[in-house]
């Protein structure tokens, strides 16, 4: 026997317009509206008959396929949503020529046209509301976070110079439009033709980029070193990284000072700390 419940799914996935408890608004008292109602409670009652004669295997197929018909709707409206959202239109592709001829860039900015925007239509006052439902909005918020972080650890800045901005992007492998590359690339070759190698601007931009690749290197060797450390800590000193206390600082100290070298214990703790969390974290917990 057929599942009534089952039965009454279909019906309203089918004609949820015969299945409205709710009272129609003035402006749906209109005639074509009463109209579609009459017709698909006609229609509902007709398949209820239909759909009694069958077995519940059958309505159960049925119902299936009725679902996944919603849900592939549901998909396409999302998507048809999507492609309507303004920064998803025409009108948001960056003029590249006009942005690489800007002194600088905010992170907002340097999120939208990374993701090849314009930020006067893509920015976070505009898509904040939609990172739940927008796979652009999703990616524009996670790209901004790396920015917004990167400012916070000197790395960027609240106005970051275009090709300081492209160079830190190669490096930390964080993908740009060519377009936007090419047009910063040819401008700055424009302007190094036309100035003498020492005028002030251009001495700050290479400063800036010669900064942020010692950053990076430093970043890398001191990583280096402290992986060293931990390495000979737990080879050579027995030291546990999951123990609460050791004496492994304290060996470490008087190992130097039998050689003639000085470091405090607090000192050898720091690094230790902080070369721990270089490890794997079933080592550590």
């Amino acid at each position: 026997m057929p599942d009534d419940d089952h039965i009454e799914r279909i019906l309203r996935l089918k004609y949820p317009l015969a299945h409205l408890k709710s009272k129609p608004t003035p402006a749906e008292t209109v005639r074509s509206f009463a109209e579609q109602v009459k017709q698909q409670k006609n229609k509902s009652n007709t398949l209820r008959t239909e759909l009694a004669e069958l077995s519940a295997k059958e309505i159960e197929k049925l119902l299936s396929a009725e679902l996944e018909k919603m849900e592939q709707y549901k998909k396409e409206h999302l998507a048809e949503q999507e492609r309507q959202r303004p920064y998803n239109q025409r009108s948001a592709t960056p003029d590249y020529n006009y942005w690489a001829k800007l002194s600088f860039w905010s992170p907002d900015e340097c999120a939208a046209l990374s993701l090849g925007r314009d930020p006067r239509v893509a920015n976070w006052d505009a898509i904040k509301e939609y990172t739940k439902t927008s796979e652009f909005a999703e990616a524009y918020e996670a790209r901004r976070e790396i920015f917004v972080r990167a400012e916070a650890m000197g790395q960027l800045s609240t106005s970051t110079v275009p090709s300081v901005f492209l160079t830190w992007a190669n490096q930390m492998q964080v993908s740009v439009p060519e377009e936007l590359v090419a047009a910063v690339r040819e401008l700055e070759t424009l302007i190094s033709d036309q100035k003498p190698n020492n005028h002030p601007e251009q001495k700050r931009q290479q400063q800036s980029e010669k900064t942020l690749q010692e950053k990076h290197i430093a970043t890398r060797e001191r990583e280096s070193l402290l992986k060293l450390v931990i390495g000979m800590a737990i080879g050579g000193y027995g030291y546990d990284p999951k123990a609460s206390r050791t004496s492994t600082a304290k060996e470490i100290v008087s190992d130097l000072q039998q050689r003639g070298l000085s470091l405090d214990e607090d000192t050898v703790r720091k690094y230790l700390k902080e070369a721990k969390g270089l490890l794997p974290g079933d080592l550590t917990e």
